[in-house]
């Protein structure tokens, strides 16, 4: 289980992770099912980005889609940002690919 890390930052930080999750969505577009995309973007709009980001990195890994290292960097940082634990973001690292 993913537990989300203390989330108490300023209102700009929370402004900024939410886009950030956002072009992470729109980044995954193609990668992750129609219903799967449309699920993170309800989340999204509901302001529960947190679950949305989590759902994302749930379908790539169990979906085993293959990521660029830059993605996987890009879904690093957001993990940080939210302050969630290294295992929500670090089973990706098989997914990467090189190119």
């Amino acid at each position: 289980m993913i537990i989300l890390g203390n989330l108490q930052s300023p209102m700009n930080s929370h402004r900024q992770i939410a886009r950030g999750v956002s072009a992470f969505l729109e980044e995954t577009r193609g990668m992750l099912s129609p219903q799967d995309h449309a699920s993170a973007d309800d989340l999204l709009q509901h302001g529960e980005w947190g679950e949305a980001y989590l759902l994302i990195v749930t379908q790539l890994y169990e979906y085993e889609v293959p990521i660029h290292p830059s993605l996987y960097d890009q879904i690093k940082s957001l993990g940080q940002q939210m302050k969630l634990k290294p295992t929500a973001w670090e089973p990706l690292r098989e997914l990467m690919r090189r190119s």
